[in-house]
């Protein structure tokens, strides 16, 4: 009998996930069963439940051909693998199935992707946009082409879809043959009937989720959406792109993932409550990927809140973290001199720390995981450093972000077997980064050097 690639593909990865290594595998945080998890592809709520996709090779756990990967939840930190959704198996999609969305059209799940036609996954000439429903949020049937590139456009990829006022509105971002990057905006009356808008200025990394604030903006720039589209329209094209300062603000106004090298392709989608659900990838970038000789590859991200505070969005920890509490203790407040032992064996961790600036005469101060990821207070520079130091996998880096101001810092750092996650004060202001540590190196203490700390307030909690 032959099989279906799907189905091919499920077995091979229900085998693999047998062998799986676990000395890094997660437990609040999603990763793939087995193979390799890539970026995001879309997080939405239906039928009672989250459901992520996500780019994954359920063949490896290197780079190669994508399907699409799917996860549901009902609280984001507890994860349900679901059946593959999608394989490359037409000829619109032989060489991966790649980026792309999901939405909800009348009942139906509906994904909408970039088909790769040639079997170089690295080549990105060859796309097109394809259609996929399901009735029940599991099973998907493909319904082909939806969309090819218009005239003089090489690349055509990353459709992002909305429903605004009577219509659907997708935005894609397309390369020109001269290799000016764009953002094609259509419109369609249905998800497989789609015509050209305009074009307006590409926006680098826009975070996926947001295609209802872009469109909104720009449909206004482009033609009324009760009046048809002559034939010229496909000369926009070629035009000098619109350009508004107002849009692209809205779009990259977004928390930076600049300070984050394992937070990236963030994307969005509002929960049922009205919360605006932020998530990224965690896969860490470079050759050594120190989990790929355990089977599996790729991390996501704990999920995050968005808020909108005087122009800027805050981010903290979705509501949901606190059910998976297990244990809570308090810390010893007070003076702080050299080292506290607060736990001999971190594995799941969410750790609650306020400092009282005032009374601090340490060079330095903080937290400390094992020997390999140390957080640094430096008060007199003004500095809240990340250090990550792991030997084995060729990692030693810092990321820095200033301290806030104030008589305080709060911090809630999250520790899931190979993530740490800092959330600081109310500022939306985030440090995050994998962590591999070595077996029995996962002491977590607090310390101060050359002087004292003093802490107001602190927590330890068990995750589970």
């Amino acid at each position: 009998m032959i099989l279906s690639p799907l189905y091919a593909a499920q077995i091979a990865l229900t085998q693999q996930m047998i062998h799986r290594g676990n000395a890094f595998y997660p437990r609040y945080h999603l990763a793939p069963p087995a193979g390799r998890m890539g970026i995001p592809n879309s997080l939405i709520w239906f039928e009672d439940r989250y459901h992520l996709f996500y780019q994954h090779n359920p063949l490896s756990a290197e780079p190669g051909r994508m399907y699409w990967g799917h996860a549901t939840s009902t609280d984001l930190l507890r994860w349900f693998h679901e059946p593959l959704a999608l394989a490359p198996d037409t000829e619109a999609d032989g060489g991966g199935c790649a980026s792309g969305c999901a939405v909800n059209d009348n009942g139906k799940l509906s994904l909408i992707y970039t088909g790769q036609h040639t079997a170089q996954y690295e080549d990105t000439s060859g796309q097109s946009l394809c259609l996929a429903t399901s009735e029940d949020g599991v099973r998907f049937e493909k319904q082909g082409v939806i969309l090819s590139p218009p005239a003089g456009i090489s690349e055509f990829r990353d459709p992002e879809v909305c429903f605004h006022g009577d219509q659907w509105w997708m935005v894609v971002n397309g390369l020109s043959e001269e290799k000016t990057e764009q953002s094609l905006i259509y419109r369609g009356n249905s998800l497989s009937e789609w015509t050209l808008a305009g074009s307006t200025v590409s926006v680098r990394d826009p975070i996926k989720g947001y295609a209802d604030h872009f469109i909104e903006k720009q449909r206004l720039l482009l033609t009324a959406p009760g009046e048809d589209i002559d034939p010229v329209t496909q000369d926009r094209l070629k035009r000098p792109p619109i350009r508004s300062t107002e849009t692209l603000h809205s779009v990259q106004g977004m928390p930076s993932a600049a300070r984050e090298p394992n937070f990236s392709a963030p994307l969005s989608c509002l929960a049922p409550d009205g919360r605006r659900i932020l998530i990224a990838s965690m896969l860490s970038p470079g050759p050594v990927v120190p989990t790929v000789s355990q089977g599996w590859a790729g991390y996501m991200s704990l999920p995050r809140e968005l808020t909108e505070s005087g122009g800027k969005y805050l981010q903290q920890p979705v509501r949901e973290v606190i059910n998976l509490r297990r244990q809570t203790e308090s810390l010893p407040s007070g003076r702080l001199r050299e080292s506290r032992i607060i736990h001999d064996n971190a594995l799941a961790i969410e750790a609650e720390l306020c400092w009282d600036t005032g009374h601090i005469t340490a060079e330095i101060y903080g937290l400390q995981l094992g020997s390999g990821a140390r957080l640094l207070i430096d008060q007199q520079a003004g500095w809240l450093t990340l250090h990550r130091c792991y030997p084995d996998v060729d990692l030693d880096d810092q990321q820095r972000i200033r301290l806030p101001e104030g008589a305080r810092i709060s911090l809630r750092i999250f520790i899931d077997v190979s993530s740490l996650e800092v959330f600081v004060n109310d500022s939306g202001q985030v440090l995050s980064g994998r962590i591999y540590p070595r077996a029995n190196d996962r002491q977590l203490s607090l310390y101060a050097a050359q002087g004292e700390a003093y802490l107001l307030r602190g927590e330890l909690s068990e995750l589970s």
